[in-house]
């Protein structure tokens, strides 16, 4: 199991005037061009131990978006940051990770299953 360095990631409430308000968890790429980005399919709320929210990998984003607040998509929507910090990833296999946020120096960690190219699974893990 590889770790890899330490990245940036940032979670942001999108709202778009012609779809309901989302979550955007973006994860900075190994090369630092880009942010893996997953939109979360569920409300944010504290983890217990095991539970699971549903991912769906979403297209790449500009790294801008580290620390871009304001209008999107036109203007017909806005993004907002509600938390970003570091992250460390360790790969058990192609589909499979352990990722641990470092969040004002707490560590949460968590699972990361892939379930099909688009669908993706985010489980909570005791730290």
């Amino acid at each position: 199991m590889a770790k890899s360095k330490l990245r940036k990631f940032v979670l942001h409430l999108h709202k778009h005037i012609e779809r309901d308000a989302h979550y955007d968890l973006m994860l900075e790429s190994l090369d630092s061009n880009s942010l893996e980005t997953f939109r979360l399919n569920s409300t944010l709320k504290p983890l217990a131990a095991g539970e699971v929210i549903a991912l769906e990998r979403i297209a790449p984003h500009d790294i801008k978006f580290l620390s871009y607040q304001g209008k999107v998509n036109g203007g017909k929507g806005s993004v907002e940051i509600i938390q970003s910090g570091l992250f460390e990833q360790e790969q058990i296999n192609g589909a499979s990770s352990t990722i641990t946020f470092e969040i004002n120096g707490n560590k949460l960690k968590f699972s990361m299953q892939q379930i099909t190219p688009e669908n993706w699974q985010l489980s909570s893990l005791k730290n």
